[in-house]
């Protein structure tokens, strides 16, 4: 049973690993224990990282020693980054010095950084080898560290990298450095993770070498790792718009989600009382007009999604590199325009349907004018707070959302209960 059960788990670890995740911590522990070192490592690439954290505080110092040190360095990275520090530094105490000095090296970045993403092993050679001592190296190599050969000098300096293909149609005897190719894309350690994924859009490779300030080899960046973190920034982005912290996980402790969370709901709830603020500046006209009450969320509706739809469009052009400054007034006319006609065809049948459930012509007119111009405001919105923000060094998407509600709900209210104001006389 237990060769079934091993064999199982080696085919399918992503089921093992949500297994894992939801049994009970001893029952766990034990489980992960039972398996050869290379099931269980790939079980634990795949567990939730807090969730592997919490098995690897519980596991012997050799066990532990020896899965920290199998699995890829980002894996280990971003499980590690999950424990406290107290625990984390208690943990790595018991490795072996060796693969504790990796690690701590590695935590110390940033988590969105290229120095948190990157594999520390990586097949190097020295200029001076033969494409034939070259080939013993491939030999020796572990197989995922053979994307490309990074040449590097006495100092671990980079200084150039050998494609396979180049290779193996060389003579043996040909120095390294004869075809070694000498121009090669570098990121920084400390280079933010969106610029890493630019520069792997750019120009597809499959992995890239991290490198100090000083151009000594730290590591190499995968294709997976990218695509992880891709994803990883859109999330962050999501939480982020609606005023959570990028770094928020749901079994985070409480203090940390009240910690994170409040001071938006703050904001957000001085946004709400400016936008009441507005409306109780229209109260008279309100009173003698019940119907504009009713037809209040119609108009801040339309132009809260105007404007979410266009800043959606905004932040993922941002994050892409679409969007660029000199672009900057051909995309806020494309996208006014387009507001325009929607908001044109919107107000229409907005109009249509106020005179048709209340019979007056002109309070149909009042709602199908303010929905035109509070979904054009909120369009501008949409297109300008965003870009107003990165282009002063933040990022957009913590803020955006929230200033956002605040203007097409104001501007929402004042231009209808504005227009209704003006002609008042008539309406009632």
């Amino acid at each position: 049973m237990d060769t079934l059960t091993t064999t199982l788990v080696r085919h399918h670890p992503d089921t093992a690993a949500t297994i894992l995740e939801q049994a009970d911590p001893q029952a766990a522990l034990g489980q992960l224990q039972a398996w050869p070192v290379d099931v269980a490592v790939r079980v634990l690439e795949r567990m939730l990282p807090h969730a592997a954290g919490h098995l690897l505080l519980h596991l012997e110092s050799v066990a532990c020693a020896d899965l920290i040190h199998r699995l890829p360095d980002r894996v280990a990275t971003r499980i590690l980054q999950q424990i406290d520090e107290d625990s984390r530094a208690a943990l790595l105490e018991r490795l072996p010095p060796e693969v504790a000095a990796v690690q701590r090296r590695l935590v110390a970045y940033p988590r969105e950084s290229a120095g948190a993403l990157m594999d520390t092993r990586v097949a190097t050679l020295r200029e001076r080898v033969s494409i034939g001592e070259a080939i013993e190296v491939i030999r020796h190599s572990a197989p995922g560290s053979l994307h490309y050969l990074y040449v590097v000098d006495d100092q671990r300096q980079l200084c150039g990298v050998l494609m396979m293909r180049d290779v193996l149609l060389a003579d043996p005897a040909t120095p390294v450095a004869d075809i070694m190719r000498r121009e090669l894309i570098t990121v920084s350690a400390l280079e933010d993770r969106q610029r890493i994924i630019e520069v792997f859009t750019v120009y597809g490779y499959a992995v890239l070498p991290v490198v100090d300030d000083e151009r000594h080899l730290l590591g190499v960046v995968h294709h997976d790792a990218v695509i992880e973190a891709s994803a990883d920034a859109a999330y962050d982005h999501i939480q982020q718009m609606v005023g959570v912290a990028a770094s928020e996980r749901p079994l985070d402790p409480v203090l940390a989600v009240v910690k994170g969370r409040f001071p938006w709901l703050l904001f957000n709830l001085a946004a709400t009382f400016l936008a009441a603020a507005a409306v109780g500046l229209f109260e008279s006209t309100i009173a003698m007009v019940t119907a504009l009450a009713v037809l209040l969320p119609v108009v801040a509706g339309q132009s809260a999604v105007t404007g979410a739809q266009t800043l959606a469009v905004v932040m993922r052009g941002l994050l892409t590199g679409d969007v660029r400054p000199g672009l900057s007034r051909r995309i806020l006319w494309r996208q006014v325009l387009g507001a325009v006609v929607n908001a044109c065809g919107v107000a229409m049948v907005s109009g249509l349907l106020v005179w048709i459930w209340d019979g007056r012509l002109l309070l149909a007119i009042v709602i199908a004018l303010a929905m035109v111009l509070s979904m054009v405001v909120a369009s501008i919105a949409g297109v300008l707070i965003p870009m107003t923000i990165a282009a002063c060094g933040r990022d957009p998407a913590r803020s955006s959302s929230v200033l956002l509600t605040t203007i097409t709900d104001v501007v929402g209210f004042v231009t209808f209960l504005g227009l209704a104001t003006l002609v008042v006389r008539w309406l009632v």
